[in-house]
């Protein structure tokens, strides 16, 4: 969650995570930029939860060491996903969206 990342943020040798929203929680993009500060960070997994590009997932550009990104049950649109292509060229990015109604809850 949010608060989990804030937490994580600047961790000096952190190189694998995993995060997801809960019942309690959501993750979102404002906690992208803490988990951007994760300097060797090298996978990353975000689960149940819709990000964009511009708010949020263009912050894992400063992560270096980064190889692997995956993306579970994440609303994003085509337009942001090839954006993030883009703009990772060399990180392995996995992602398996949301359906429309799943997508919709997300928004209540």
């Amino acid at each position: 969650n949010n608060e989990s990342a804030q937490a994580l943020a600047n961790h000096p040798a952190l190189e694998i995570l995993s995060l997801n929203s809960s019942n309690s929680f959501s993750l979102n993009n404002d906690a992208l930029a803490a988990i951007a500060t994760i300097r060797e960070l090298r996978e990353l997994t975000l689960t149940d939860t819709v990000l964009d590009f511009e708010q949020g997932l263009v912050a894992l550009q400063k992560l270096p060491n980064l190889k692997k990104l995956a993306l579970l049950q994440v609303g994003l649109s085509d337009e942001d996903y090839a954006k993030l292509q883009a703009a990772l060229p060399k990180v392995e990015i996995t992602w398996h969206g949301l359906t429309a109604e799943q997508q919709a809850t997300w928004h209540k």
